[in-house]
């Protein structure tokens, strides 16, 4: 999947206009991750290189085309893992020709993170901004759309969720990075338009959702986690 510049503004979302799949053999089945993952906003010139010296991941991969998310990890100075993050390359082009202004836009970065850990995060990240030129923003819960994605046929890999480029603004729902049967991630500025389009998807809770990542082998946050005192080794991340 990709992210995409939505263009008619003014046209409404229809009740299948973002998410549709095809066939009706199965159900779309969504998290709100607000009040559960966190977001944090890194921008700036120097956000690449800041980053880059604190995750576990390669930066440079989310300038590739077609990858607008990355699964990393922040480790102490012993090894240890501090924080699981998901980021968002809130740059990356969509499948179109990219503009000449747009090479000149500065990174801009959504880090997602445990929401207990949030302050840490963000007491961790000012720390060492040091001299950078970047901007640490915590984003406000309300700001955004936050959604993980999955169907109930993990097998018909073809018949997830899909995306039009009809509408407006930008969004970004991509697989998501650690395992492909997870499903997608979902970011977008907050409207009433892609709030009617997720009105179509079966929202679960908590519980569900942890079912669903512990039945792909997935941990995430500190219920899984024993940040501070493990490895990510420990954890089959390597």
């Amino acid at each position: 999947m990709l992210l995409f510049k939505l263009k008619n503004a003014a046209k409404p979302f229809s009740s299948r206009s973002l998410f549709h799949t095809t066939s009706k053999s199965f159900d779309l089945f969504s998290f709100n991750l607000n009040k559960y993952r966190s977001l944090i906003n890194v921008k700036g010139p120097d956000a690449s290189s800041f980053l880059q010296s604190l995750i576990t991941n390669d930066i440079k991969r989310l300038s590739w085309p077609n990858n607008p998310i990355q699964f990393a990890m922040i480790l102490n100075s012993r090894g240890r893992v501090l924080f699981d993050v998901l980021i968002y390359n809130l740059n990356q082009p969509s499948n179109h020709v990219k503009s000449k202004s747009a090479t000149h836009e500065d990174p801009n970065y959504m880090l997602e993170v445990d929401y207990e850990y949030r302050e840490r995060a963000l007491k961790l990240l000012r720390l060492f901004k040091v001299k950078k030129q970047i901007e640490i923003r915590d984003v406000d819960d309300g700001e955004y759309e936050h959604v993980a994605i999955w169907s109930s046929e993990k097998a018909e890999t073809e018949e997830r969720a899909k995306v039009r480029e009809e509408r407006k603004e930008f969004f970004i729902l991509h697989d998501d990075p650690r395992w492909i049967q997870l499903g997608q991630r979902f970011l977008a500025k907050r409207c009433d338009q892609v709030e009617s389009s997720l009105e179509q998807v079966k929202q679960v809770d908590r519980r569900a959702y942890k079912k669903h990542l512990y039945s792909c082998g997935v941990p995430e946050n500190n219920d899984d986690y024993k940040f501070e005192n493990c490895i990510p080794l420990e954890y089959n991340l390597v």
